[in-house]
């Protein structure tokens, strides 16, 4: 190779990774995404079964080896059309004692020539995922899982919303919790795409992590299923006004007229509306948790995580307080007067200002009132 690398230990694998991490021309490695593969190598150990994994765009080889060396799957393959990738993953596996299969291939070819041979297919791009996942739904097998990343927020997040309809046939909102909106718009384009196919997207995990979503699904087929996983889409209607929102499960929107205002809400989706984390799974996968999660700012991020309020969007209080004009005060101090009020109400992933509640928004308006 006639690049420079360093050796690093990523988890419980060594690896080679390039000396200079910002010269992406050779390979690219993020560091600030181990936290996201260790989560994934808990994952794979929570599922408790023997699987065939493909990391399909596996760069370095961190991901794919870190699973073949540290979970308990024996069937691993990992591929990269990047010839210097190639051959860092070989060097990588051989470092490792590790027995994998590596390809050197275009990711959607490798698919295509392996329909239903994989259990697992872990799609990790630069950018959008969406290339690669007609054939990834078309191609795993049966009860199979796909894990799905994107990077491309600006669109997601309303920044470029002709970008996000180009991509993902789907209409973002540019608000102050447009973070998880970004990424329901995400798992609802998946679930889509998978229903062209009659499967059905069972969402298992979805994180937000540094500037990138992650989710982790479960694929079952069935035209039946795929109707009712349908059934998980819908639209946001949002007033950016008085901050109230609704959602509806109309396969078409229409205009609709805020109650508070009287004024047209802005419209967001389709998009996903359903939960965003298997509690049972968390369970199982806290099982790892401890001996993986040693770094305490992602550790604090896990336990948000376990711990979020699962329900359809947060408020953020900054831009609550903002807009009525109120003083901000104490985020934990909100959530306990919510608790005693009866409400169910934690802190959220998406953003150190944000709660998800199923109290209404007036009762936070209350409280920041309140001396």
């Amino acid at each position: 190779m006639d690049f420079n690398l360093k050796l690093i230990v990523e988890g419980y694998t060594k690896l080679y990774v390039p000396q200079n991490l910002r010269d992406t021309s050779y390979v690219f490695y993020n560091p600030e995404n181990k936290p996201l593969r260790d989560v994934s190598c808990i994952f794979i150990k929570s599922l408790e079964k023997d699987l065939t994994y493909l990391d399909l765009l596996a760069g370095t080889g961190a991901s794919g080896l870190r699973i073949a060396n540290e979970s308990n799957i024996s069937s691993i393959v990992l591929n990269d059309k990047n010839p210097y990738a190639y051959k860092l993953i070989k060097r990588n596996a051989e470092l490792n004692n590790l027995s994998v299969k590596i390809y050197n291939k275009e990711a959607n070819l490798l698919m295509r020539e392996n329909v239903y041979k994989f259990d697992v297919i872990d799609i990790d791009p630069f950018g959008s995922p969406v290339h690669y996942l007609d054939n990834a739904i078309a191609t795993v097998r049966k009860n199979g899982y796909l894990i799905v990343s994107a990077t491309d927020l600006a669109p997601l997040n309303g920044v470029n919303i002709k970008a996000c309809y180009r991509k993902y046939q789907s209409i973002p909102i540019r608000i102050p919790t447009a973070k998880e909106i970004g990424l329901r718009i995400l798992i609802g384009y998946i679930i889509r795409t998978a229903a062209k196919y009659s499967r059905a997207i069972k969402v298992l995990l979805s994180l937000y992590y540094k500037h990138m979503y992650k989710v982790y699904l479960f694929v079952e087929h069935g035209k039946k299923r795929a109707d009712a996983s349908l059934e998980n889409l819908g639209y946001l209607y949002y007033c950016k006004r008085c901050l109230r929102f609704e959602i509806s499960h109309e396969i078409m929107p229409k205009v609709r007229i805020c109650s508070n205002c009287n004024k047209p809400f802005e419209i967001a989706g389709p998009l996903y509306i359903g939960k965003l984390k298997d509690e049972s799974l968390i369970k199982r996968m806290n099982r790892y948790a401890e001996k993986y999660f040693t770094d305490k700012r992602f550790k604090k991020f896990y336990e948000r995580f376990c711990d979020e309020y699962d329900t359809f969007l947060y408020y953020d209080l900054h831009h609550v307080a903002s807009v009525f004009k109120l003083k901000v005060k104490s985020i934990d101090l909100v959530i306990n007067e919510l608790k005693n009020l009866g409400y169910n109400a934690t802190r959220t992933i998406f953003s150190n200002y944000g709660i998800k509640t199923d109290a209404d928004l007036s009762e936070i308006i209350k409280i920041l009132k309140n001396d």
